[in-house]
């Protein structure tokens, strides 16, 4: 087995690209020897605060730009990812660098841990030869009184310190190699007091995984923040010693003693648990708290108004007048949160979102009139569109038979707005278009304007949103226009 010279490389870089060159993220090692006649398997974890596209990665060596047959390329995302490619370098080489580089981006921020080059010959040891351990566990942030909410969702990254060994015929100890997969299927985490077993992947009470989610961190006793927390999946170290990251949730409010155990196909049982088998006690005292459900008074609401203010048109013909005029248009961007910040939000019931009224135009969730004439809408900004402008709206027109005119007379509105949305991170933005009714000319008593040319008016979607917190806390709330007091109100799903 080839490890990075520390066994724990860890890189973060900010990746640009400018019209003068691109920037990259180089770690090198000068002690490792690459031959031409092997297969090596590299592997290291991954992930970006901000996924925008892939990035590449290249091993050289000296002058040699890449000893790989091609370049690779792998897509982040904000959970930590493994990524594992095979190759045979072009080349004996002595030391060799790892380049990690952008491509055509504004600007990325990501994480490189646990760079690890492997042969295909190694092989696991059996782990039913162990025949002592060295086991610890605590809290990744090493924090002695770890919080996360009993939500079932906020999980806290545990670290486990494993060393495995096996007693030779002389009585010497060698060290046990396992593959990332077999520590995962021996390693269980256990109710300290009385070494029952956490559920595995469970969906209830107290539960642990190897999968990182979303909401992997723990609640920091002052300001409700969350304790940064770097968690890589396995780290290899230099005297033996593995380290490998689970995760422990649960949707019950109790406070529970966490410990470790090390189980075999063979029935070798190891424990940290307090009635300790082959391992010194240890445990961490994780406290499930009180999850949060949202309130419509939880919500920080922020409305900017009077933006964007520009001028529609209006035009009307009947057949001895036919006219033009301008009429004042702006909008309102709502903006809302929460004070632990959101990880990912969904806004639903909108114009064409796969599930409304096919009538209704793109993004548009509710159409009114308003006593005085004026016309009004909402418009959703979904999650998965940046910040940025769009123009958005519709043609709407009206007919009515004049008794004594020859034909019939036309009212017609150009309802559209050039607007700015998503502006702030970490929050929920709906945009709301106003339109002046004319001082001249107002449609006649039940008459509406039809939306493009269909026969759809005042439309109401029933648009409404949901969010999950930093730590995976939910809240859902309806979205509404109030034809009482005239404002847009939500309320609590």
């Amino acid at each position: 087995m080839i490890v990075t010279k520390d066994g724990n490389t860890f890189g973060r870089s900010t990746l640009s690209n400018n019209q003068l060159k691109q920037h990259v993220l180089q770690l090198v090692s000068t002690e490792l020897q690459l031959d031409t006649d092997t297969i090596y398997t590299l592997s290291f974890d991954y992930k970006t605060e901000s996924p925008l596209d892939d990035f590449s990665i290249k091993i050289g060596s000296g002058i040699h730009y890449n000893i790989m047959s091609s370049v690779l390329w792998v897509t982040p995302t904000i959970s930590w990812q493994t990524a594992s490619f095979e190759f045979s370098p072009a080349m004996h080489v002595d030391s060799i660098f790892f380049e990690f580089a952008g491509h055509e981006y504004d600007s990325m921020d990501f994480d490189i841990d646990n760079i690890l080059i492997t042969t295909e010959s190694v092989d696991d040891d059996d782990p039913d030869d162990i025949t002592s351990v060295d086991l610890t566990i605590k809290a990744v942030s090493g924090s002695t009184a770890p919080v996360i909410y009993a939500n079932g969702r906020n999980q806290l990254p545990v670290e486990i310190s494993a060393k495995a060994m096996k007693e030779n015929a002389d009585g010497s100890e060698s060290v046990l190699i396992f593959s990332h997969a077999t520590w995962i299927h021996i390693l269980n985490l256990r109710h300290a007091g009385s070494d029952e077993k956490l559920t595995w992947q469970g969906r209830s009470g107290w539960c642990f995984t190897d999968a990182e989610n979303d909401y992997s961190r723990e609640v920091a006793a002052e300001n409700n923040e969350a304790g940064p927390v770097l968690a890589s999946a396995i780290r290899y170290m230099g005297t033996g010693e593995t380290l490998i990251t689970l995760y422990v949730y649960t949707d019950d409010i109790s406070t529970e003693r966490v410990a470790v155990s090390i189980d075999t196909e063979g029935g070798k049982h190891f424990t940290t648990a307090d009635n300790a088998s082959g391992a010194e006690r240890s445990s961490v005292t994780v406290r499930a708290v009180q999850p949060i459900t949202y309130l419509k008074s939880d919500l920080i609401q922020d409305v900017v108004s009077d933006l964007g203010k520009t001028q529609i048109s209006l035009h009307y013909s009947c057949d001895d007048d036919s006219w033009s005029e301008k009429i004042d248009a702006h909008y309102d961007n709502l903006y809302f949160s929460v004070k632990n910040k959101l990880q990912k939000y969904t806004v639903n019931n909108y114009g064409q979102d796969g599930k409304s009224d096919y009538r209704i135009p793109l993004r548009a969730a509710i159409y009114w009139r308003a006593d005085n004439h004026d016309q009004h809408m909402l418009i959703a900004n979904p999650d998965d569109i940046p910040a940025g402008t769009a123009t958005l709206g519709f043609y709407g027109k009206a007919t009515w038979h004049e008794f004594f005119a020859i034909g019939d007379s036309t009212g017609i509105y150009d309802l559209f707005q050039t607007f700015e949305f998503n502006a702030r991170p970490d929050t929920i933005c709906w945009t709301h278009f106003s339109f002046a009714a004319s001082q001249h000319w107002i449609l006649p008593g039940g008459k509406d304007l039809h939306v493009n040319d269909t026969d759809l008016y005042n439309f109401d979607a029933n648009p409404w949103f949901e969010f999950y917190d930093l730590y995976g806390n939910y809240g859902a709330f309806n979205i509404r226009y109030n034809d009482t007091t005239h404002e847009i109100e939500v309320d609590p799903r």
